[in-house]
């Protein structure tokens, strides 16, 4: 089985419903249960935010019907009732979900069953935005070239320029294809792929910008660090969108 169709299968449950930014939602209490039990089993680690906090790793205790008991982070702080709950489950999905923390003992955080979870869709296609900086150069004929990045996703890339006289309308093999990346406004990391394709190209007259695609044909190793960046870019813009709730 490759990486890709491990952590994106095409089929997709019928009850979890495609929503915006790359996620699935469902309200369905048997799926929410089950996805945490499944959790609770393997053993994930599970990351708690509030504003201005985040802790450290913790397990799922229990399931009921009613509630999902955590064990206590060391530093919780103890300051809010509503908190955000994130996790991956063995696939590496990332999931998340908002619970109300009902009452809490020693070791023990009791919550509330959440009512809705998500999750993002395991999809090839799925794709982050990024920031202004983040850059692709290839070898195009012999000849380095060198473009800003709108997107990423496991199997391609979106690139812009105004000038389009150094590339071709499309279906034109690239080769020592390397990423530079913002994860966060202080850290940067690098995506290096063998080889890819340039596959369309369209032009913004508005703003004189032309797009283009590039899919990609990534080794096993290099589909996981995309996988990885992708996973991490997204864990950072759920943390900036807590701390601004």
């Amino acid at each position: 089985m490759s990486i890709k169709e491990k952590f994106f299968p095409k089929k997709i449950a019928a009850d979890w419903v495609p929503k915006d930014a790359g996620y699935e939602l469902t309200t369905s209490t048997v799926i929410i249960k089950s996805v945490l039990s499944s959790s609770k089993k393997e053993r994930n680690f599970i990351t708690l935010f509030h504003e201005g906090y985040q802790s450290l790793g913790t397990l799922i205790e229990k399931i009921t019907d009613t509630e999902c008991v955590i064990g206590k982070p060391k530093d919780w702080p103890g300051t809010h009732t509503k908190i955000r709950l994130t996790f991956k489950n063995r696939l590496k999905i990332a999931h998340h979900f908002y619970a109300r923390v009902a009452s809490t003992t020693r070791n023990s955080l009791h919550l509330e069953l959440p009512q809705k979870m998500y999750r993002l869709q395991r999809r090839s296609d799925y794709r982050v935005d990024l920031p202004q900086g983040s850059i692709v150069t290839f070898v195009h004929y012999g000849k380095k070239c060198k473009c800003n990045i709108k997107d990423v996703s496991l199997s391609g890339i979106l690139m812009y320029t105004r000038t389009s006289e150094e590339l071709p309308d499309h279906l034109i093999e690239l080769e020592s294809i390397t990423v530079d990346l913002p994860l966060t406004e202080k850290e940067n990391t690098t995506l290096k792929i063998k080889k890819g394709e340039l596959v369309r190209k369209t032009y913004n007259k508005r703003h004189g910008i032309f797009y283009y695609g590039i899919h990609c044909f990534p080794t096993d190793k290099e589909e996981e660090h995309i996988l990885k960046f992708i996973r991490e870019r997204e864990l950072y813009i759920l943390r900036k969108k807590v701390n601004k709730k």
